[in-house]
């Protein structure tokens, strides 16, 4: 009898354990929902290898390697840079690092723009893997696909560009000289996983992985300067849209605003608080009028972070939209034309644009133009160059 209830514990034991161990697996066993996932995200995973553990180690990160997401005939891949550069089915992908990943998300990029990235990432397929860790043409490594994509196809660096000397580089002297032929090569410039992961082009989706130092510190040095200078625009109250505007000081700190209703009541803004941090792309803040009315606010930046978009909710569940533009003083304006001259110095039409742009502030200085008048002649000019 007590041999057979022995078995019996020892099964149940062991059936716990199985049922247990299935649990823990089944937290890391995600569906593949294409919703979850959009063209352009970018993965990031460890590989368990000895190369990989020195990568991690050497850019002091979680990171060894990464892709990026690509739909295609409602199929999910990853195009990589592992061995030559491919497509992989994400479920494979993810298998290839135990299930851990964390999924980043491009910020201010419209799909065609993604497209665009993709076709440039394309244009690598087959490149053999660079073990070297080179920026060059003649090979190419995982996060050099990502960097090399995006930078290509919209002139955005969505890594940083980092020495071997400013690494942690001295554990793995010996096997780095193995890699390099016997050289030590300090001065070399490397994109590494890591600095994608805390590029502020991108915003975090979703991640296995906790936040590393290096994630944390990044995000809190990020600073509100794009607020600078003065926006208005127009708010939704009810079914009623008014005017709003709002001025921030050079490092993006609130300094006034008002409402101006249909009736040409003024309602005074005292406090407009942002949040650095990002949620899904979207910043978050509060804020407070002088009847001591508040809401939270949500919204994103469009058009080069010169215009934004958004809503608010209150604690009695009233809600509404806003848009804002910011206001390009002359000063700006001539910045932004001489850059046009710079870069699209064979775009005669961009450049003539821009001098229109300036010769148009200046009559809204001086009065010629209301602002009305303003606001419509200088969208018609901008939407000749989009």
């Amino acid at each position: 009898m007590a041999k057979t209830f022995l078995k019996i514990f020892l099964i149940l034991i062991t059936a716990s354990s199985l049922l247990s161990a299935s649990n823990r697996f089944q937290k890391k066993n995600y569906t593949f929902d294409q919703r979850h996932f959009k063209t352009g995200d970018v993965l990031l995973q460890h590989i368990p290898g000895r190369l990989t553990s020195v990568i991690k180690d050497v850019t002091n990160s979680f990171y060894s390697h990464c892709g990026m997401v690509v739909i295609k005939n409602r199929q999910i891949y990853v195009i990589e840079a592992i061995g030559p550069v491919k497509y992989t089915p994400l479920s494979r992908w993810l298998k290839q690092g135990r299930d851990n990943f964390t999924q980043l998300r491009p910020l201010y990029f419209e799909n065609h723009q993604l497209a665009m990235v993709v076709t440039e990432a394309e244009k690598l397929l087959g490149k053999p893997y660079d073990i070297q860790y080179e920026l060059d043409e003649e090979k190419i490594y995982c996060s050099e696909l990502i960097y090399k994509a995006f930078l290509r196809a919209s002139k955005k660096e969505v890594g940083k560009k980092e020495a071997l000397s400013t690494l942690n580089w001295k554990p793995h002297e010996d096997f780095i000289r193995h890699l390099c032929r016997g050289q030590l090569p300090l001065k070399r410039e490397l994109v590494t996983p890591e600095s994608l992961s805390v590029n502020p082009n991108f915003t975090l989706i979703r991640s296995t992985f906790p936040r590393s130092a290096n994630y944390t510190a990044e995000k809190n040095n990020q600073s509100l300067n794009f607020l600078s200078g003065d926006w208005h625009g127009e708010y939704t109250i009810s079914k009623d849209t008014v005017s709003i505007k709002l001025s921030f000081s050079k490092k993006g700190v609130f300094s006034k605003g008002s409402l101006k209703l249909n009736n040409g009541r003024l309602i005074n803004i005292k406090s407009l608080n942002v949040d650095t941090s990002k949620t899904n792309g979207f910043y978050t803040a509060k804020i407070l009028d002088d009847r001591k009315v508040s809401a939270n606010m949500k919204f994103h930046l469009k058009d080069d972070n010169n215009r934004i978009i958004g809503t608010w909710k209150d604690k009695f569940y009233n809600h509404g939209n806003f848009s804002i533009e910011k206001i390009l003083s002359t000063s700006s304006i001539s910045s932004i034309y001489n850059d046009t001259i710079n870069t699209n110095k064979e775009n005669e039409g961009a450049i003539d644009v821009y001098s229109k742009l300036k010769k148009l502030y200046e009559l809204r200085q001086q009065n010629i133009l209301t602002e009305e008048e303003y606001q419509r002649v200088k969208n018609r000019l901008l939407n000749q160059i989009k």
